[in-house]
């Protein structure tokens, strides 16, 4: 059985700008959010709601090819 822990909510945003881990979100994502994930190892998951309502998730490492994946995904579900 996993066990799902929020790490925060919402968008990240600094000045006006919406950003992940330094890179600018897309245009048609209206929240963000990163979880531990534990099923017998802890992972983490991007989840994110667009504008128009969809969810989704994927499985999300903390590195620079994690962030620029997230990003891919979020582009190709607005």
């Amino acid at each position: 059985m996993a066990h799902i822990t929020q790490i925060n909510e919402g968008i990240w945003s600094r000045n006006g700008s919406r950003l992940f881990f330094g890179r600018r979100l897309p245009e048609g994502i209206a929240h963000v959010e990163l979880m531990h994930v534990y099923d017998g190892l802890y992972e983490q998951e991007v989840r994110w709601i667009t504008l128009d309502g969809d969810k989704h998730e994927m499985p999300f490492e903390h590195s620079d090819k994690g962030v620029i994946a997230a990003i891919t995904a979020m582009k190709l579900t607005c």
